[in-house]
């Protein structure tokens, strides 16, 4: 005997017995809560996750690590007492005829007419036969200016270097048929010796190189 159907339900009665009824009351009681459940049970999962990454994956995040600074080599020549620290993308080279040491940088350019580099530092030492050092310097500006070109001292600066009065010259100049070069010198006087460490570039590269040289030569100690 076929079971009665009211009138919102659309479906047969083969339907209903098949279990399937599609009376909105019905369908919403039955279905809604299997959502329910599985949203819920989505939600836990994710949780348990995100606490499982948060608690076992925490031993595998390496801390940020900073990138390593080259640090500044150091050239010391015992014999004629000095030291003198650059930077890494600098090297030592033959050293010239009455020069105690050259350096440059590793990607210097030659110098037009000179076969010299860009930049350049050199080191060279006398016996002292003045009697202050500022006679010493005056010295060395008419010096620099009766065999250079377009000689200008852009300045001189009073400094100390191992607790020894010294000046640090900044000039710009040129040779016979090279280009402008600028130039920082710095003089010092101990036991009786001047040193004058000199770094050299190009003027269009002094900007570029500047920084390295002077402080390298207010680096240098005796």
């Amino acid at each position: 005997m076929l079971e009665l159907v009211d009138k919102v339900d659309l479906k047969s009665a083969a339907q209903k017995a098949c279990g399937f009824d599609s009376r909105p009351a019905h369908h919403n009681m039955t279905v809604k809560p299997k959502i329910i459940r599985i949203v819920v049970l989505g939600v836990i999962v994710l949780l348990l996750v995100v606490f499982k990454g948060h608690i076992f994956g925490r031993g595998n995040i390496s801390p940020a690590i900073p990138p390593k600074t080259a640090a500044p080599i150091q050239y010391v020549d015992s014999q004629a007492g000095f030291k003198i620290t650059l930077p890494t993308s600098w090297e030592k080279v033959t050293t010239q005829a009455g020069n105690l040491a050259d350096f440059k940088a590793k990607n210097a350019v030659i110098i037009p007419s000179t076969g010299a580099y860009s930049p350049y530092i050199d080191i060279i030492s006398a016996p002292d036969q003045f009697p202050s050092l500022d006679a010493l310097v005056s010295a060395d500006i008419s010096s620099i200016s009766l065999q250079t070109i377009n000689f200008l001292n852009i300045s001189s600066t009073p400094e100390t270097i191992d607790g020894q009065p010294a000046n640090l010259l900044v000039y710009s100049f040129r040779l016979t048929a090279t280009p402008p070069l600028t130039s920082a010198q710095l003089v010092v006087v101990r036991n009786d010796t001047e040193y004058g460490v000199t770094g050299t570039s190009l003027t269009s590269d002094w900007p570029q190189y500047s920084a390295a040289i002077k402080k390298a030569l207010l680096g240098f100690q005796i």
